[in-house]
């Protein structure tokens, strides 16, 4: 997002009203807070995302970096060149370093949003959700190659192969069934 001039320049300048997907809450077992809208520019389609709750997280860790360099700046300019952290906020000439606060300023603006671009005639809000969900498929590879042990697999055959992998596949949806019920059960 803050690599992309389009995004950066375009797409996160547009007006508009956020629709809540989800609100805020202060249950930890609600859905994270969300806001989406659409943005179309050069007949691309972009949604904007926005977490209240993770901004609140951005603003705060970026405020902790910019105290600890203030710190660190009084203790010279070595400590902080190998500091990417540091480095976004810093601007140094020769042997003279300043925090940068127009960089600053400029990054509070991608607090507690990410943008995606689709081409599915998806709702912006279903678009969130789908992307949102996108780790519980990581989760699920993640929990194929490591807990069943999916990985490396010692067949010299095709059809064992496939055996054991769709013996793997039977385990992880088992697995994913058996805590749908128990989470219907809470």
């Amino acid at each position: 997002m803050r690599k992309v001039n389009e995004v950066k320049q375009e797409v996160l300048s547009r007006g508009g009203r956020y629709t809540e997907v989800h609100p805020e809450t202060k249950n930890t077992k609600d859905p994270s807070p969300l806001k989406v809208k659409e943005v179309v520019y050069n007949q691309k389609r972009y949604i904007v995302c926005y977490n209240p709750r993770q901004a609140r997280k951005d603003a705060a860790d970026r405020e902790a970096i910019v105290k600890s360099l203030e710190d660190k700046l009084k203790q010279g300019v070595k400590p902080m060149i190998g500091n990417k952290g540091y480095q976004r906020y810093l601007k140094v000439e020769k042997d003279c370093a300043w925090i940068d606060r127009e960089k600053i300023k400029a990054e509070e603006r991608f607090d507690g949003k990410w943008v995606l671009r689709t081409n599915t005639t998806l709702s912006a809000a279903e678009t969130a959700l789908r992307y949102k969900d996108l780790w519980m498929v990581e989760h699920v590879f993640r929990n194929m190659k490591s807990n069943l042990f999916t990985r490396p697999i010692f067949h010299k055959r095709d059809d064992t192969i496939t055996g054991h992998v769709f013996c793997s596949f039977l385990a992880l949806v088992l697995l994913r069934e058996l805590e749908r019920r128990m989470e219907a059960t809470e």
